[in-house]
């Protein structure tokens, strides 16, 4: 995020009253959610596309089953890694070591390529499905895999106006192939308009991937061998592959359980999912943008700056006197940083609710769906919460209180969906809700009693030899 908080930063310090700010406000949302926005935009299109031309509403379903299971199967096993990665990429930037870079994602790229592949073969076995279909899938899964991996090397990048298009260009190919593939579709033996479909979102992902490896490596050109280097961060920071995999893993695991409910349907023996309750949780996400756009601006901005004051007083020269009146400061200000950002999701949250029938009806929504809508978008905004308040403690290498923090959401979730869904579909959500308000406090704890001990922190975690991690 430092290119991000850079241009953040020459943004509101230069002089030009509301146009700026609101540039600056723009810049971060283009950053911070404008791919969300970009594929949900795209994959409304698609949506569409199969809704006008496909004669099989059960081929429909298994589209979209095609593109969820892609999407969360790809995020899960991505995240414990782009946590190690996010750390090693700081570190080479740090020590200018660019070589490494690039030489780390040809690693990281036969990783996910490798485990993609696996995945795919236990998954896809005894399914009855073409194989050409199979193979689309695989390689879609693969793709998005690596789209995610990509977008962590893209903070180094600093050129956000190529990322974006990547994605607007990217969108824009797989929905004009997806219309032509619909009006003169491809001779596919079997599942003729899902594999069409599926093969024109497939190629549009890989358009973006293409487009953003394209901007990698005008800045980091690519250099012959493997930094298996990489690897040894698994067994110096373990910590934070489990941080990035149980976050993960709590965000999705009421979606998974629900899936396999009465309320889930299943698609030619293959996928399983519920789309009247994804439908809900996808809505809900959407509503937590704007803290999103408020976290990056600042974060960035404000609280980087009295972050910097602190370190540098604790590097440097500086008395206890001038190190204790910085973390105030800097502790006073993340509160209410903090308490601002929630208090306008909140706002957002509790007017969606109110306004949700309505909205449902305009939208052509279920009701049942509104009525999930209600109790999944609560458990958004403290999930998010809990994300912010999990990044602030890993601003400052609370990495201990991180994970816990982490563990406690994803079991405290998942639990509480087991023990709610026997009680019928009044009560599906509610488990993620109330493990996510958990989290919320166990969250607040952990940084109140940190940022009291941050100054003995700073010192005491420091090692007393230097000694090289191997294996």
């Amino acid at each position: 995020m430092a290119g991000i908080g850079f241009e953040l930063r020459k943004l509101f310090e230069d002089k030009g009253g509301l146009f700026k700010t609101v540039k600056a406000y723009f810049f971060s949302a283009l950053v911070s959610v404008g791919p969300w926005l970009i594929t949900i935009v795209g994959l409304n299109f698609f949506n569409l596309l199969a809704h006008q031309h496909f004669r099989d509403i059960a081929q429909k379903d298994l589209f979209m089953g095609s593109i969820i299971y892609a999407f969360v199967v790809s995020q899960i096993i991505t995240a414990p890694w782009q946590m190690l990665l996010v750390r090693y990429i700081s570190d080479q930037l740090y020590l200018k070591q660019y070589a490494k870079i690039s030489q780390t994602f040809a690693l990281v790229a036969g990783m996910m390529s490798l485990m993609c592949f696996l995945l795919s073969i236990l998954y896809y076995w005894n399914k009855t499905l073409p194989y050409s279909y199979m193979f689309f899938a695989y390689l879609l899964l693969t793709t998005t895999a690596l789209v995610w991996m990509m977008m962590l090397y893209l903070g180094a990048v600093k050129d956000y106006r190529s990322i974006v298009s990547s994605y607007v260009i990217g969108s824009a190919v797989g929905v004009l192939v997806g219309f032509g593939l619909m009006i003169f579709p491809l001779p596919f033996v079997a599942l003729r308009e899902a594999s069409n479909l599926l093969l024109a979102y497939l190629l549009g992902m890989l358009v973006i991937l293409s487009l953003l490896l394209r901007s990698f490596l005008r800045v980091f050109p690519c250099t012959i061998g493997v930094d298996w280097q990489f690897l040894t961060y698994l067994r110096k920071y373990p910590s934070l592959f489990f941080i990035g995999l149980f976050f993960t893993l709590g965000l999705w695991i009421d979606d998974i359980l629900i899936w396999f409910s009465h309320l889930g349907i299943s698609v030619y023996e293959c996928y399983r999912f519920a789309p009247l309750y994804d439908n809900a949780v996808f809505l809900a996400y959407l509503t937590v943008m704007p803290t999103m756009i408020l976290f990056v601006v600042n974060m960035e901005t404000q609280f980087y700056e009295h972050y910097k004051t602190f370190y540098t007083l604790i590097n440097g020269k500086g008395t206890l006197l001038q190190i204790e009146d910085a973390r105030r400061q800097l502790v006073r200000l993340l509160y209410r940083q903090l308490a601002y950002v929630m208090e306008v999701q909140l706002l957002i949250t509790l007017t969606l609710i109110v306004l949700s029938k309505v909205i449902a009806v305009n939208l052509g929504v279920a009701p049942i769906t509104a009525e999930f809508f209600r109790i999944a978008a609560q458990g958004a905004a403290c999930s998010v919460f809990v994300m912010l308040i999990m990044l602030v403690l890993l601003y400052f290498e609370a990495r201990k209180e991180a994970l816990l923090l982490t563990t406690v959401f994803f079991f405290s979730s998942a639990l509480l969906t087991a023990l709610f869904i026997p009680l019928g579909t009044t009560y599906y959500g509610l488990g993620f809700f109330i493990g996510s308000v958990l989290s919320l406090i166990t969250g607040f704890v952990l940084l109140r009693r940190f940022l009291v001990n941050v100054i003995r922190f700073a010192y005491s975690s420091q090692p007393l030899f230097s000694r090289k991690v191997t294996g």
